[in-house]
């Protein structure tokens, strides 16, 4: 049995190794058409480097329109009614002394990828003190840590005002105050 599967195994890699060589396999060895130990790469010429080169042109391309997929999932949504209607809305409004159309304009400037990371950079900058035009725009590329921490805050306080922000958002969205 384990002689079958190993014979099976030397077959599927010699044809493997064999449909894998430039030219499918003919022409790409010795002249006269031998194929000797190693005549994969003797041999290729200007059609096997065209292949290779229109290979990574593609490569290429396909990275790139996947680059701008994930852009795009990343841009902004709409700031809905509904995101207007919870109650970490209502928190940002009470604690920032900002009206809902305020809070909207600055979300669409703001370039926030998602609400929750609009209210967690809002909050976490007026909870710190900090302008929250500019955590907001450092967040575009970076997540709250980190734009907490390009403004000048320790590592650690960072740590504990984003996780302080999620509670918080959690709780006002529950309906519930903190015990």
């Amino acid at each position: 049995m384990k002689a079958a599967i190993a014979l099976v195994l030397l077959l599927g890699i010699g044809i493997t190794a064999q449909a894998q060589r430039p030219g499918g396999g003919q022409g790409g060895g010795r002249p006269g058409g031998q194929m000797g130990q190693g005549g994969g790469q003797m041999g290729q010429g200007a059609g096997a480097q065209t292949r290779q080169q229109q290979m990574d042109r593609n490569r290429s391309q396909t990275m790139d329109q996947t680059r701008i997929q994930q852009r795009d999932r990343l841009h902004q949504g709409p700031l809905t009614d509904k995101d207007t209607q919870r109650g970490s809305f209502r928190m940002m409004m009470q604690k920032t002394n900002m009206n809902a159309e305020q809070l909207r304009q600055m979300y669409d400037a703001s370039g926030a990828r998602n609400y929750g990371q609009f209210v967690s950079g809002v909050m976490a900058a007026h909870n710190l003190g900090l302008d929250k035009e500019q955590v907001l725009t450092r967040m575009r590329t970076r997540n709250l840590n980190q734009a907490l921490q390009d403004m000048g805050v320790d590592k650690a306080k960072a740590n504990q005002e984003a996780n302080r922000v999620r509670q918080e958002m959690r709780i006002a969205d529950m309906g519930t105050t903190k015990p």
